[in-house]
């Protein structure tokens, strides 16, 4: 991974991305740390970059030097050792620095363990697919095994999956222990939950689907961004933010919940969503309790059986048509 300085244009790019950022002088503790870019200005060739950082805290920074390593490049491991999909199938964790090519395969990926634990800095690779006629991609390479990131003391580095679908019946499709994960073209289903963030994780989904869960979408204790992803006909929550987590959604699509299609509750601690469209669920399409805050800009929400917006118990919401 390489750094580059930020200029003007740069910045409008990492928008809602995941960056590792370094050189900050002036907060040291920060440097190497990886967080969501939310938002920028730029004011007399000075840079003013919100961010949550991977202990969960909103940081902000100003500056004309400030450096990223571009950890979000579709293969960031430098030296990366390539290996088949056969080394799922044993229980052995992914190896660090390996990108595994899951595009010769055309049977079901199932670990014989019952489990594919992630190590640091891993890629599992899943033949690319192309949009659908209703905008979502469909890969074709099919998980059926739990993926269980940072299970192993210390493998807590950056997992990347891309072009897979993932369906499990045991448990969670993805479970995130430790580290950081970034996810694009993927579909996620489950028995339970689809994708579970512990504290201290940040996972980042860009044209995602997360549907036909019987619980919630996704659960998120530590910070989660979601870019241009569809969420859709999970039995319970399509989102749920909770003890001490946040979330950042843009520009996402959700349909046909049992319960709220977002909420921030028991604990969450803030959740921005924005330029979204929230049609039907049998609850509030947007519900913020337990003293969590929430923006809510340009969101189009339709057809909630109880409020569009609800908030309650010492929770605060600003809301932006």
């Amino acid at each position: 991974m390489t750094d580059s300085l930020l200029s003007p244009n740069q910045v409008s790019n990492v928008v809602g991305r995941i960056v590792i950022i370094s050189n900050i002088i002036s907060q040291p503790e920060l440097n190497d740390q990886l967080g969501n870019v939310e938002d920028y200005v730029v004011s007399s060739d000075r840079y003013s970059i919100r961010l949550l950082d991977n202990r969960n805290k909103v940081v902000q920074l100003r500056g004309k030097n400030i450096a990223l390593k571009h950890s979000v490049a579709d293969h960031p491991v430098t030296d990366a050792t390539v290996i088949s999909s056969d080394n799922l199938l044993h229980g052995v964790p992914v190896p660090k620095h390996s990108i595994v090519n899951a595009t010769a395969t055309d049977q079901p990926i199932a670990s014989m363990s019952g489990e594919i634990h992630l190590t640091e800095s891993c890629t599992i690779q899943g033949t690319t697919s192309s949009l659908s006629s209703k905008g979502v991609y469909s890969p074709p390479t099919l998980i059926t095994s739990p993926l269980i990131a940072g299970a192993s003391e210390g493998a807590a580095g950056l997992v990347i999956l891309q072009d897979l679908n993932i369906n499990t019946s045991s448990r969670d499709a993805v479970i995130m222990l430790r580290g950081h994960a970034v996810f694009r073209r993927c579909i996620f289903s489950s028995v339970d939950s689809a994708i579970s963030v512990n504290r201290d994780c940040h996972v980042f989904l860009e044209n995602c689907v997360i549907e036909n869960c019987r619980g919630s979408g996704l659960i998120v204790q530590g910070t989660a961004t979601l870019l241009n992803c569809v969420v859709r006909n999970n039995g319970a929550f399509g989102i749920e933010v909770r003890q001490g987590g946040s979330a950042v959604i843009s520009h996402c699509e959700f349909l046909n919940h049992g319960r709220a299609h977002v909420i921030g509750y028991a604990g969450g601690r803030r959740m921005e969503v924005r330029d979204c469209s929230l049609l039907r669920t049998a609850d509030s399409g947007v519900l913020v309790a337990d003293g969590c805050q929430a923006i809510v800009q340009r969101c189009q929400i339709q057809h909630a059986k109880e409020a569009g917006i609800a908030v309650e118990s010492k929770s605060l919401i600003e809301i932006d048509s």
